[in-house]
């Protein structure tokens, strides 16, 4: 995931913080227009990113993986929200 780093910097410091330290990212390439990411906290909860691409010509399998981790993040954050609007924290695992 070195090669994906830059794609926190972007991020908020206490999501960053928490991508960093307590989940890990695997990809799989699922056909020759789909890359999948599978982003799992440490408690064992996992989002799904994908990345697609409509011309097999044009695939990239580093920027489907950038495009798929960025969806990951996404979907995350948005579950981290939820458990903040209801009166959870950010810093605990969902």
């Amino acid at each position: 995931m070195d090669a994906l780093h830059h794609v926190y910097n972007d991020l908020r410091p206490e999501l960053r913080e928490f991508l960093q330290n307590r989940t890990r990212a695997n990809f799989f390439r699922l056909t020759w227009r789909t890359v999948v990411c599978i982003l799992t906290t440490e408690n064992g909860f996992e989002v799904l990113g994908e990345a697609h691409v409509s011309d097999p010509e044009k695939y990239d399998y580093e920027t489907g993986e950038e495009i798929a981790l960025r969806d990951a993040i996404r979907k995350l954050d948005e579950h981290l929200a939820f458990l903040q609007r209801e009166g959870g924290s950010k810093d605990e695992p969902v």
